[in-house]
């Protein structure tokens, strides 16, 4: 997976998790985030289901505030998978 375009309302799951995300992925890059439900939903699937992860790098759009960020960070950190994760 290169890029992978999130512009569904909602973002279902895979009833199978793909061998690359559950095997390869280690790191992981958000340009353009904006904290919807869907990149949520999105970020959260690929936090729990790869097992070699390591980092999760988000950027999100400058028009989110400080809060706004924090806010997001909590939802993602209640994953409650080991990775780090750089909110920018």
């Amino acid at each position: 997976m290169e890029n992978v375009g999130i512009y569904e309302t909602n973002w279902e799951d895979p009833q199978i998790v793909p061998h690359c995300l559950s095997s390869q992925l280690k790191t992981c890059l958000f340009r353009d985030f904006r904290g919807r439900k869907n990149e949520i939903q999105f970020a959260k699937y690929v936090m729990q289901n790869s097992k070699a992860f390591c980092t999760m790098t988000i950027h999100s759009v400058c028009s989110i505030d400080l809060n706004g960020k924090y806010q997001m960070l909590q939802k993602l950190a209640m994953c409650g998978r080991a990775c780090k994760l750089i909110f920018d």
